[in-house]
């Protein structure tokens, strides 16, 4: 397929089904690495049909709430943000003077008791970001796990500590 005659940015990797043309849909269904697939969004409801396409070894749910989380922050708080596949964080972005603010999105999908993984995870982030990071998992159950390796959060739960804790003036900048 041409990209010239495309109606969707082939490159974009998250589109929400509903806010789609007719033609949109048929473009993006044309393409091999764009599968359909239903989350809930961000702010809670019911789920919603979404066309993703997966980076490298990630999963469905990973990269919605990546992209979800990215979409939020674009639209409503910072165009300063940058997406990471592997070492970095999931999300980092501009905040307050050039502060950055790292957010890593965890599945809980390989959780056990005592993870290497995700120890050495965060002795990355804390010795880069310092406080200003935070877990955001996509399972509620798995969020009393999290908590003991850093400060950890439901997806719903992001725009609030966001917008409180990070963007507005007057929000409490040291986020101890």
């Amino acid at each position: 397929m041409e990209y010239e005659k495309l109606t969707v940015d082939p490159k974009k990797g998250y589109f929400r089904v509903s806010e789609l043309s007719k033609k949109q849909i048929e473009d993006l269904s044309s393409f091999q690495d764009y599968i359909l697939s239903s989350h809930i969004g961000l702010f809670g409801g019911r789920k919603q049909l979404y066309f993703l396409k997966p980076r490298l070894n990630e999963s469905l749910e990973h990269l919605f709430v990546v992209k979800a989380i990215e979409e939020y922050i674009r639209k409503e708080l910072t165009p300063l943000i940058e997406l990471y596949e592997t070492r970095d964080a999931d999300i980092v972005c501009e905040y307050y003077d050039g502060e950055k603010l790292a957010i890593e999105i965890e599945t809980g999908k390989k959780l056990r008791k005592n993870n290497p993984r995700i120890e050495k995870k965060v002795k990355f982030l804390n010795k880069k970001y310092g406080k200003n990071w935070f877990f955001v998992v996509t399972d509620w159950k798995n969020k009393r796990i999290y908590k003991k390796y850093g400060r950890t959060y439901v997806r719903k739960e992001v725009p609030k500590v966001l917008k409180n804790q990070y963007f507005y003036l007057g929000s409490n900048y040291d986020v101890c």
